[in-house]
């Protein structure tokens, strides 16, 4: 067993007497001479991972980027409420949108 290995042990059973004990951390730790801070890393780093971690699932799709010109075209958004959409364009009339937006609001 080398150096970490053995590290990794003591304070596996160092964590397993501290949760067999009742004890606060700060407490146990003042009876058994080991830094507060110290047993806080390790339970840390032995914490065991949470059902929601979905890191393992993560996978990665290819994006394709469209060039600048093709970009400057298509430069729109396209709001959707219910069966009506909202197609605004850069350069749009921001007053014209609000009333847009107040009018749908009015009528939803």
């Amino acid at each position: 067993m080398n150096r970490n290995e053995s590290l990794e042990a003591l304070w596996q059973q160092r964590i397993a007497n501290f949760k067999a004990s009742g004890l606060t951390q700060k407490t146990w730790c003042s009876e058994n001479s080991i830094s507060y801070n110290r047993l806080k890393y390790w339970m840390y780093k032995h914490k065991p991972k949470s059902k929601n971690d979905h890191s393992e699932l993560t996978t990665w799709i290819p994006v394709s980027v469209l060039p600048e010109t093709d970009a400057k075209r298509t430069n729109r958004i396209v709001i959707k409420i219910g069966v009506a959409s909202i197609e605004i364009h850069s350069g749009f009339d921001q007053n014209l949108l609000i009333e847009v937006l107040d009018a749908v609001k009015k009528s939803c």
